[in-house]
């Protein structure tokens, strides 16, 4: 009996670390662009210590909005992991955030997040364990 249950730990401990290694793809949807020129920047990061600042990205998108919609895909993304999303809109082409003293001048957006404050890892980060379609809402301040 006590094999068994032996065996059958190292069974669910090899299925989680295959489901770590399984890849995956993150369909981001971005909603509330009112002005529909500029770029998208957009960063996919499990560096907690760095959230909301972008730095140190996974995986990043720079993307043309034409329309006020835009959707793109991070692919091939390790799962097992907490990531979180953060991105703005350049409206002046400058490819940085401009900021009004400690606010954002431009459009932005992090995943999961809605305007209650600012963004925490907390309430702003997913665990991959599977592909998934996550909606940003853009803000301007």
């Amino acid at each position: 009996m006590k094999n068994l249950f032996i065996l059958l730990g190292i069974i669910l401990t090899s299925a989680a670390s295959l489901k770590a290694q399984e890849k995956f793809t993150v369909t981001v949807n971005i909603n509330g662009i009112t002005n529909e020129t500029g770029t998208i920047y957009a960063s996919l990061t499990t560096d907690e210590s760095t959230f909301p600042g972008g730095q140190n990205p996974m995986a990043s998108k720079v993307i043309k909005v034409e329309g006020n919609e835009v959707s793109f895909e991070f692919e091939s993304v390790l799962g097992g992991t907490d990531y979180a999303i953060v991105l703005f809109q350049d409206l002046n082409g400058d490819s940085k955030m401009n900021r009004n003293g400690s606010m954002p001048a431009e459009p932005f957006g992090f995943s999961n997040y809605v305007m209650m404050g600012p963004p925490s890892w907390t309430n702003c980060s997913f665990l991959l364990e599977e592909n998934k379609e996550v909606t940003i809402n853009l803000y301007s301040l």
